[in-house]
């Protein structure tokens, strides 16, 4: 039974669509990304859940109440922003008890519950402290737990981690994720960082120009995109053009060689087709009953524990990436290589 529903949302501004025609249905405890590029309307669906936006129509629930229309400050929405937006002048322990003194708690019950944040968090020791002692992952910390003091129904995040370095990063949404999965409490994440939504969502939910492209798990956003944006956006993919030799047989010619690849994810009429496949599914060499193809190597870029080769295959590039192992075989720039990739790796758009 959905605990978060978004039921037709529509938000126009000046006669233009921001978020259009936006349907979701998420369990108690689920953590659901939205995903997808500046100005696709992620943050103003967000901002809509968070009642700092009304839909212009449509409908939003939470647990069976309808909240469309109930003030920002009326609902048990937890919001955490970018920018960590701590109170400069208050401690620690102010601005995590700063919502249960608004809402009218007693001293020992502010003290119990920040105690409680400070121990989720784990941040004991440093309640007296000010935001400008603190790091940014710190700061952050702090406004998770501001946000989860008063015992939300919803948690919002709202590109938590874009101002932070990238270790600090992967530390954090590590610790956002054992958090809410110990607290169980039903989560929306915002990020254009694909990394971000795929390692921590149970679902993703991919935006462009306000609609939805895609919902479903990480694995299924990566390995089985419903079109061609979703799989340009998520990871990295190569594209190229190909002749369609036999449809039905999902097999196209590239440079007068037979292609063959296991689905098609756009239906299409003429005799020309784009071939896709992500990097990490070709192979250096040739082998029996695989795709095979010879190009010159234009580029090598060393990318830590992979190995990125550009190639060049009569003005057609493919990405491949290698796995940085100690018995890697490397080939050089200019040098003609030959590679592999099999049928289920690649499909027709």
């Amino acid at each position: 039974m959905s605990y978060l529903e978004l039921s037709h949302i529509n938000k126009e501004f000046s006669g233009t669509f921001a978020v259009e025609d936006f349907n979701l249905s998420a369990v108690q405890g689920e953590f659901v990304s939205f995903l997808g590029p500046s100005g696709c309307g992620k943050t103003t669906t967000l901002r809509m859940i968070a009642g700092f936006e009304q839909p212009t129509t449509g409908k939003i629930f939470v647990n069976g109440q309808d909240i469309t229309f109930t003030a920002a400050n009326k609902r048990k929405v937890g919001m955490v922003f970018q920018s960590y937006a701590l109170f400069p002048n208050m401690t620690v322990h102010e601005n995590i008890g700063y919502g249960l003194k608004i809402a009218g708690k007693n001293r020992q019950e502010i003290a119990r519950r920040v105690d409680e944040m400070l121990k989720l968090i784990q941040l004991e020791g440093f309640d007296q402290r000010y935001p400008n002692r603190l790091s940014g992952g710190q700061q952050q910390r702090v406004a998770l737990a501001r946000a989860l003091a008063f015992n939300p129904q919803v948690l919002l995040l709202d590109e938590p981690l874009s101002a932070l370095d990238a270790k600090i990063r992967v530390e954090l949404r590590q610790e956002i994720r054992r958090i809410q999965r110990q607290l169980g409490i039903t989560t929306i994440y915002v990020t254009h960082d694909q990394e971000e939504a795929l390692s921590l969502s149970d679902r993703v939910v991919v935006m462009s120009r306000g609609r939805i492209e895609q919902i479903g798990t990480p694995m299924t956003i990566y390995n089985c995109p419903a079109n061609e944006f979703v799989a340009s956006f998520v990871g990295q993919l190569n594209i190229v053009p190909v002749q369609v030799k036999d449809i039905n047989k999902n097999e196209v010619l590239l440079n007068g060689q037979v292609l063959r690849a296991s689905r098609r994810v756009d239906n299409f009429e003429s005799n020309r087709a784009r071939l896709a496949v992500r990097p990490e599914e070709i192979n250096p060499g040739y082998r029996e009953g695989h795709n095979t193809l010879k190009g010159v190597v234009e580029s090598i870029n060393y990318m830590g524990p992979i190995v990125r080769i550009r190639l060049n295959i009569n003005t057609n590039y493919f990405t491949i990436d290698m796995f940085n192992e100690h018995k890697l075989t490397i080939p050089v720039v200019n040098e003609t290589f030959e590679v592999n990739f099999p049928a289920e790796a690649c499909w027709l758009m």
